[in-house]
Order: C-alpha cells, then sequence, then structure tokens
C-alpha cells in the first residue's frame, strides 16, 4: 500500500513540476524519496526539471540548480529535497558533486540555511535540542572530517562544538559510528592511519557537564583495519 502511494506521489509530482522526461531508475528513486518530502510539506518544495525550489513559511526562497554534465566536472552537481529532521520543520538537501557531497539544512519556517560538508544525515538528539553534524573521508579526501554539535529549534540552529579531524597534519582522524547515548551524551570513534594502509578506532565519549561539552577517551580498537 505504501509503495502505491509513493507511486501515486510520484506521478503528480511529475505532472506538476512539469518533468515529463525519461528519467532513469535511480532518477526515478529520487523522485519518489522528493515526492514523499512534498506531501509531508505541502507547497513548500517545487521541482521544474533541474531546479528545486524551497520556500519557507517566512517567504524566504532558495532555489538549487542542478548541473549534471559530467563532461565538466568542476561544475557538476545535483540537488535531492531527501529527508528531515524528524518532529522538526527542517528540510535536508542532498547535494552531489562529481565526487563528494554535501548537506543543506533548512528551517521551512524561518528560511535559515546551514551548508555541510559530508553525506551522512544530520542526528537530533533524543529530546530534539541539539543535532549532531559529522563527516569522514579519511580515504579519498573529497570531504571534510568533522564532528560538530548544534542547538536547534524550529527556526535556527546554533553552534555548540565542533572538533576538526583536518586541523593537524601530525594527527588527522575522521569520525565514524558517531550516535546518540542520551540527551547529554555522545560517542563517536575518532580513525586514525596508524600503518600503511590500515587503520584503528579511538573510541571517544562527549559529556555535557554544567553547560560544557567534555571530551574523553574510552577505549581502542584492538585489530587494524584495512581500508
Amino acid at each position: 500500500m505504501n509503495n502505491i502511494y509513493l507511486s501515486v506521489l510520484l506521478v503528480i509530482s511529475l505532472l506538476l513540476n512539469g518533468c515529463g522526461e525519461e528519467i532513469s531508475k535511480a532518477d526515478e528513486q529520487d523522485r519518489l524519496v522528493e515526492a514523499s518530502m512534498q506531501s509531508q510539506f505541502p507547497g513548500k518544495i517545487k521541482r521544474n526539471g533541474g531546479k528545486l525550489t524551497v520556500r519557507a513559511a517566512s517567504g524566504e526562497e532558495h532555489i538549487f540548480q542542478d548541473n549534471r554534465d559530467e563532461d565538466n566536472g568542476d561544475n557538476y552537481v545535483t540537488h535531492l529535497a531527501s529527508s528531515r529532521l524528524p518532529g522538526l520543520d527542517w528540510l535536508i538537501v542532498s547535494v552531489g558533486y562529481y565526487e563528494g557531497g554535501g548537506k543543506n539544512l533548512i528551517s521551512l519556517n524561518s528560511g535559515a540555511l546551514f551548508q555541510f560538508d559530508g553525506y551522512p544525515d544530520p542526528i537530533l538528539s533524543p529530546d530534539s535540542q541539539r543535532v549532531l553534524i559529522y563527516s569522514q573521508d579519511m580515504e579519498a579526501g573529497y570531504s571534510s572530517n568533522y564532528i560538530a554539535i548544534y542547538k536547534i529549534d524550529q527556526n535556527m540552529m546554533q553552534l555548540d562544538i565542533e572538533f576538526n579531524g583536518d586541523g593537524n597534519e601530525k594527527d588527522s582522524w575522521g569520525p565514524d559510528n558517531a550516535r546518540w547515548v542520551d540527551n547529554e551524551t555522545l560517542a563517536y570513534d575518532e580513525v586514525r592511519y596508524v600503518a600503511d594502509s590500515k587503520m584503528q578506532a579511538t573510541h571517544i565519549k562527549l559529556k555535557l557537564i554544567k553547560g560544557k561539552w567534555q571530551k574523553s577517551i574510552v577505549g581502542k580498537s584492538s585489530i587494524l583495519r584495512n581500508t
């Protein structure tokens, strides 16, 4: 039943957006995803071919134009209204480059937009008061290596703390397996090259204590992982 519903949404989306050209199976799946977002935020997300328009309740509008010319890799870019933050009116627009990718977070109330490097979706805390954002690309290096925590409400985000894995050439690392433990605690691994093409994970805990985030090491992986 759910598949039938999404298929109907896709047809409606294509008709409303004036997109009558043939699309690949991957593009069709993307349109199903975007049609689902359009159904959750009626009138705020519009697609016209390669142009994605996002309009907030405040009237602020953001326009994202795709460029799928693979012969011009430097300017290649795609955009997809891919998901949302659960329970909040924040839309996630996934951005794909010829190499690498990123995310745009847009408040559909205020129109505030925040751009982030990397593939993982932002992760909302259990109480929806903070959001965890991170990126890890130790191998290819197309995206940054960092982990950040933001305070969030329906209209705005404010940086709480950020750790940059690319900030020290002698000790570069990328975050992996990031997750909330509770509203004031999160855990992740700092992944480092330790020998040739092998990597090791240092297990990290971040704890909010008296308004400040405290970082501690809770262990290391005993097995070196091949990349």
